[in-house]
């Protein structure tokens, strides 16, 4: 368990605490780089400097030196081998826990996503109680999935985000299982720091697919997974195509999950969540942003995917 912030320090020391914690760990972890023969010393380095980023955070947002218990948590990872940056993302080993399954035609290798059984989706297309809104009866539907021998039935998930309300069928002699709920996957988390391109982000995930394939073959990774406001698709009408955030959003496949708009203030506005108005408009993103959810608009955090080959 995380170990809560000590009492009878002062503020400015309490911020370090956190710190000492996840630096104690640091020869524990080199010895498991050890451990995993010819580590490339640039990802070691890039791996573990994490820390140094987590608490220039700190520093900017509270004004004094320190390291937060939720960033304590996030390093616990790295300290640990679960968690590696290879380039310009960073990789966690984790399990799939969103609730599609992705088919693979055996033919053309075309891919469809369906959703799992039971999910309650709203008219427009996403979980219903995302932003906290729930929509009556009229306006909502419950999915289904069946499987039988001969065929595979179940509303699909279109490659912008959304469920749709319609079933579509399968011929299940055609059609391979490639990603579903279970399965080793790879999240992908994006680090604030550095440039942020299409180019450099292929590039990573390229290493990153090699790296893995390498030192953990049997993981059997299936997919990269990445949860993030980036990949909310209504930055697609409120941002030009040649945006770097668009063009990594259509590296993925994207699906729906239930989620607020709280990583839109944190990573956006770097706030808590506020009234729209009090929002910054010191880049086009937010200006963007904040024009659309001054209109009544929500936004909220998107999955995605890129199954491997």
């Amino acid at each position: 368990p995380l170990p809560k912030q000590p009492i009878g320090m002062t503020s400015k020391l309490s911020g370090l605490f956190p710190a000492v914690v996840i630096l104690s760990g640091y020869h524990s972890i080199l010895s498991i780089y050890n451990k995993m023969h010819h580590m490339p010393e640039q990802i070691i380095n890039d791996t573990l400097t994490t820390v140094e980023e987590y608490m220039n955070i700190f520093r900017v947002e509270k004004g004094y030196h320190g390291l937060s218990l939720f960033h304590l948590n996030r390093l616990l990872q790295h300290f640990r081998a679960e968690l590696f940056r290879i380039g310009r993302l960073e990789y966690h080993m984790i399990t799939f826990k969103n609730p599609i399954i992705v088919y693979r035609n055996k033919f053309d290798c075309q891919e469809i996503a369906l959703s799992q059984s039971g999910i309650r989706y709203r008219s427009d297309g996403h979980v219903d109680g995302t932003n906290n809104i729930y929509a009556d009866d009229k306006h909502t539907w419950t999915s289904s999935f069946i499987e039988t021998k001969k065929y595979i039935k179940g509303h699909p998930i279109s490659t912008n985000g959304y469920a749709r309300s319609h079933l579509i069928s399968l011929i299940k002699n055609d059609w391979s299982c490639v990603l579903k709920e279970g399965d080793h996957v790879l999240g992908i988390h994006i680090p604030r720091k550095g440039q942020f391109t299409k180019e450099l982000c292929q590039d990573s995930i390229y290493q990153a697919k090699n790296f893995f394939h390498h030192y953990f073959p049997d993981k059997n990774f299936r997919a990269f997974v990445c949860v993030s406001w980036m990949l909310d698709p209504q930055l697609q009408s409120l941002l030009d195509a040649s945006s770097n955030i668009v063009r990594f959003q259509k590296m993925f496949n994207l699906y729906p999950v239930l989620s607020m708009d709280h990583t839109i203030y944190k990573f956006v506005y770097r706030c808590k969540p506020c009234k729209v108005e009090d929002l910054p408009e010191n880049t086009t993103l937010q200006r963007k942003i904040k024009n659309y959810m001054r209109s009544d608009g929500f936004m909220h955090t998107g999955g995605g995917y890129i199954t491997f080959r």
